[in-house]
């Protein structure tokens, strides 16, 4: 059986469109991994999937994963840390980072 992958459309128009300039993500998630875990988590990966949705070059779309990268190597730990000693059923705050942590390593 043939593996078949779907990606989203991508929108050439978006209504909010994600910020893509390097210059401008950069810092941006810097700042945001100085943040508690769950909330850098829940923005960082809100900001990657709406830039998975925008139209822009391979040269610049592996530039901006390069840094996602980077930050999901700093971030993962911390994450670890929490969920590793956290009590189940998770608090409702944690339950959507959690998922998208799953999501993202594919479990």
């Amino acid at each position: 059986m043939p593996l078949t992958l779907s990606l989203p459309p991508v929108d050439p128009n978006p209504a909010h469109p994600p910020e893509t300039r390097p210059a401008q993500v950069f810092p941006w998630l810097d700042a945001a991994l100085r943040r508690n875990a769950i909330e850098a988590a829940r923005l960082i990966g809100d900001a990657l999937a709406a830039t998975n949705l925008v139209a822009m070059s391979e040269s610049r779309r592996l530039e901006l994963a390069d840094r996602y990268w980077d930050a999901s190597d700093v971030l993962w730990p911390k994450l670890e840390a929490h969920f590793a000693r956290a009590a189940h059923p998770l608090s409702s705050n944690a339950k959507p980072t959690n998922a998208r942590s799953s999501e993202a390593i594919g479990c």
